[in-house]
């Protein structure tokens, strides 16, 4: 019998931008398709019978932690640095169910004053559905903060000492969420305390970042103010083990200060006192060399751009909870590599760190709170940088000669001064006038454009394109203005789904909403999907179409095998020549154009009697005449009689049934290729079970030979 082969699915992940959906007409198994020059290995689904779901149950493997798409999981093997292997390898690993038979409906004619069956037949091409996924950009929010001019020149500001830390601390906590860090992700996550200890009175907040740039550049951000901070806290640092095994916590670190994927921007507060603290069991890069030639694999990257927003080392210091290079592997079993990137940074900017393998990270971080605690008692930041000459300060009204140091616009003592004193510090400053006209780091989407005045928001501006600047009517009387923007960078409108395609049937949506036909099209020369316009940041992006891969010259054949047909032009009349493979009619390569429509024609020799074809499935049909539908039909073989129906010379009978279009004995069972050698096999088909004979497995396929029509095929695998 002569097979012809129904639609097969196949999915392939091409990164979280793009993925594709496959489609095809007809396909053998395995297939490999090459679109624009990538591989799309492909593996096939169960078949089922109508109305019957193909069932694979069994453990999942989790592809989010191949995150680099290497083949090989990130940070979880049976010694995962110090973790215990989870995978019980002893339990039944899988199980299958599958059908012999894929099924299509089907329709013959039959004229009794002719004693002829006809079949239709529409030309039709071989094509392959193509569904494929995009997300467009997100733009970055740019944070941009300025100081408004004076026309003073001399200025004189006070402050109270108190008896505990006070002032702005904001903290970027970088916690590693790749598969290793179950344990000190718990560590920390009941640590709140400590980490406040000797900062708690201050005005504190919390932004947690994971090491995988994929999770954004803010987790969750955790205030004093919070109800329940702690819980708050808790939950954002057990970030999960997920995460990419490259760990780029410097990259991430930097992304956190800027916060430019937060729809609100910086977090971060004027004048406040800056501390991040990395917790990694490897260095950055994971062993410092994952990142190759990024501008983030160097502890630079941060320190750079700590410089551009604080002044490290005095209000802005790096802290870590690492694998420190002075460690030993006997010291410190759990670290995946030695943190020299990590240590580097942490000594640049004065700070400290603690072993992360301690089973208890609290004195580490009561060290790093009194650190913070100190920074914030000795120092007193002004709103202006002081002429260094014209700088003095005094405490309880009584001026120091000594004591203190300047550094920018930051007064440091050499010791905190005593709790209740009042500091004031008198200077000069080279003071610009006041300006109505504030230039933009970066260029900025006029839609997405706010500015705030000492923190209340201002529409007393507008935006010169031009000049790339904020022009406000009147110079404003703020102390600082912050301008919050999305970069104008060019959203897509184009997108590549192969060139050179004979395509039909296109659709395309975003974010689900289909688009009328006239807003996209197709370029052939370069495989552009081009749009009238650009969907917004993070808009989904769906196009789907067929391809066709070749015109179709085979159609299946519901007249009996023992009947003689022949094929005319449904319009013309004129005759086709065709050639009869079995259960198929093949047609000429010249004698094909497309939606052309052939009539398929066989004489019998007896009245009311039809041949069918053997793939025809005798409980589905369906007989009617001018739609009156007869139950008392037979059938004798592959014949069907109507005889007993009843209708009169000159009815035409109308008889439609589901035919089996594709007959199947060989199963992909998806699973490694030496999973056989070493597991213990169950098959079973309609309920029976087979003996290791009467069937062969290999190659992650199993083959089972003389399945009957619609057979339920059971699979199952267990491990030794």
């Amino acid at each position: 019998m002569r097979v012809l082969r129904p639609s097969c699915v196949y999915t392939s992940a091409m990164g979280s931008l793009f993925a594709i959906t496959v489609t095809l007409s007809a396909c053998d198994s395995p297939t490999v398709f090459r679109e624009s020059g990538i591989p799309i290995i492909t593996k096939p689904l169960a078949y089922q019978a109508p109305g019957e779901d193909a069932v694979a149950s069994g453990p999942e493997v989790d592809s989010s932690n191949d995150p680099l798409g290497d083949g090989a999981p990130d940070d979880l093997t049976p010694d995962d640095k110090g973790e215990p292997d989870t995978l019980n390898r002893g339990a039944q690993l899988t199980r299958w169910t599958f059908n012999s038979s894929s099924f299509g409906n089907g329709a013959l004619n039959y004229a009794s004053s002719a004693k002829e069956s006809s079949q239709s037949i529409v030309m039709d091409n071989n094509t392959v559905t193509i569904d494929a996924s995009f997300t467009q950009v997100d733009r970055p929010m740019i944070t941009d903060l300025f100081a408004q001019g004076s026309d003073l020149k001399s200025k004189s500001e006070s402050f109270q000492q108190n008896s505990s830390a006070s002032g702005s601390l904001d903290i970027l906590l970088v916690v590693d969420n790749s598969g290793s860090m179950t344990e000190e992700q718990s560590n920390l996550s009941g640590k709140l305390s400590p980490l406040l200890s000797f900062v708690d009175t201050s005005d504190w907040r919390i932004g947690v970042v994971t090491t995988d740039p994929k999770d954004g550049c803010l987790r969750s951000l955790v205030s004093k103010s919070d109800q329940n901070s702690a819980t708050a806290f808790q939950t954002a640092v057990n970030a999960g083990i997920k995460g990419s095994g490259n760990e780029r916590g410097i990259q991430q670190a930097v992304a956190g200060l800027k916060g430019e994927c937060n729809a609100s921007g910086s977090w971060l507060r004027a004048q406040s006192t800056v501390a991040v603290l990395i917790v990694s069991d490897e260095d950055n890069c994971s062993d410092g060399k994952g990142c190759g030639t990024d501008p983030w694999a160097s502890g630079n990257y941060l320190t750079d751009y700590l410089r551009t927003i604080r002044q490290p080392g005095i209000n802005a210091r790096v802290y870590g909870l690492i694998g420190h290079p002075s460690l030993s592997s006997t010291q410190c079993k759990t670290m995946a590599s030695k943190a020299n990137i990590y240590a580097a940074v942490i000594d640049e900017t004065g700070g400290s760190w603690g072993s992360i393998c301690d089973s208890d990270y609290s004195t580490t971080l009561q060290a790093i709170s009194k650190d913070i605690s100190v920074i914030l008692l000795t120092q007193f930041t002004l709103k202006n940088a002081p002429t260094a000459a014209s700088l003095k300060v005094y405490r309880n009204n009584i001026l120091l000669s000594s004591g203190y140091a300047l550094h920018g616009n930051v007064v440091e003592f050499e010791k905190a001064p005593p709790a209740g004193s009042t500091i004031r510090i008198d200077y000069e400053f080279n003071a610009a006038p006041p300006q109505n006209e504030f230039v933009l780091r970066e260029h900025a989407e006029a839609n997405a454009l706010t500015v705030s005045l000492d923190g209340i928001e201002s529409k007393a501006f507008h935006l010169d394109a031009a000049a790339n600047s904020i022009v406000f009517d009147a110079a404003p009387k703020a102390t600082s203005i912050k301008a919050l923007y999305r970069r104008a960078d060019a959203l897509s409108k184009e997108f590549s789904v192969g060139a050179g395609l004979d395509i039909s049937k296109m659709t395309v949506t975003v974010n689900k909403q289909a688009l009328a036909a006239a807003d996209y099209f197709y370029r052939k020369n370069d495989g552009m999907v081009a749009l009238k316009t650009p969907p917004g940041d993070k808009a989904e992006i769906g196009i789907s179409f067929e391809k066709i891969l070749a015109h179709r010259l085979d159609y299946p054949l519901f007249l009996s095998a023992d009947a003689s047909v022949s094929s005319f032009d449904s319009n013309s009349g004129a005759v086709i020549a065709s050639q009869r493979s079995e259960n198929a009619l093949i047609f000429a390569a010249a004698d094909y154009s497309p939606s052309r429509k052939v009539t398929v024609r066989v004489k019998s020799n007896e009245s009311w009697k039809i041949p069918l074809a053997e793939t025809v499935l005798a409980e589905s049909l369906n007989v009617k005449s001018s739609g009156v539908r007869c139950e008392r039909y037979q059938m004798f073989g592959n014949v069907l009689n109507v005889s007993a129906c009843g209708w009169s010379i000159g009815a035409k009978v109308d008889v439609g049934f589901q035919y089996e279009a594709e007959h199947k004995e060989l199963f992909d069972l998806a699973v490694l290729v030496e999973a056989g050698a070493k597991s213990r096999w169950k098959v079973l088909v309609n309920g029976l079970v087979l003996k290791a004979s009467d069937y062969n497995i290999e190659n992650g396929q199993i083959r089972i030979a003389n399945l009957p029509v619609n057979a339920k095929v059971e699979v199952e695998m267990q491990a030794q």
